[in-house]
């Protein structure tokens, strides 16, 4: 087989590839799609994102993906949608993240309350997911911005996310960790003596 051959195959592969996922992210950004439809293309989306073959087209598409995704986090009426949207989110940047795309993620942690826990569920997602050289050179900005939410009046949900990202932190960058312990050894007994905590979150 020639060059020439192999050229034009790879690039009609890479052509119909950059097309699937255009149609996929189609599917879940468009409000004519039954839910059902919506929760499967996301499920083949993360697929989709994690096969290494995929990467330049991932990247490609890269703004157009979180852009879509960021717009099911605030605006979707579906609950179901908006968390697998944000799993997603936090699998996409732990694939491919940078510095200056997970700080956005964490900026958005101040958005409004009810979407906190959503941005939340997607930096655990990265934390469980990224690979070490990635997870790193952002340790001290996610133990930061973990340590101010502890300090502010939070649902238990939300609470229950920062303790998982906590105890990461704590288990696999000790010596990152141990410059915050203190204070989140009093924020934590503060929140141990706070009435109607549930008890799964005071065993976690």
């Amino acid at each position: 087989m020639s060059y020439t051959n192999i050229t034009a195959r790879t690039a009609a592969m890479f052509s119909s590839r950059e097309k699937e996922i255009n149609t996929l992210i189609r599917i879940i950004s468009t409000n004519q799609e039954h839910i059902t439809k919506k929760l499967n293309s996301i499920n083949q989306l993360k697929t989709f994102i994690q096969n290494p073959e995929n990467d330049g087209i991932t990247i490609k598409v890269w703004d157009k993906l979180l852009t879509t995704l960021d717009q099911i986090l605030l605006e979707s009426k579906f609950p179901a949608l908006k968390l697998a949207a944000a799993s997603l989110l936090g699998s996409l940047l732990a694939k491919h993240s940078s510095y200056g795309s997970f700080n956005w993620l964490i900026q958005r942690l101040d958005q409004a309350k009810d979407t906190r826990i959503l941005y939340a569920t997607a930096v655990k997602q990265f934390m469980d997911e990224a690979d070490p050289v990635i997870i790193q050179p952002v340790i001290t900005v996610v133990l930061t911005k973990m340590q101010g939410l502890l300090e502010e009046t939070i649902p238990h949900e939300l609470l229950s996310i920062i303790l998982h990202i906590i105890q990461f932190c704590c288990i696999y960058y000790p010596s990152y960790f141990i410059q915050f312990f203190q204070d989140m050894v009093d924020l934590l007994v503060g929140w141990r003596l706070h009435p109607g905590l549930p008890e799964a979150i005071v065993t976690q």
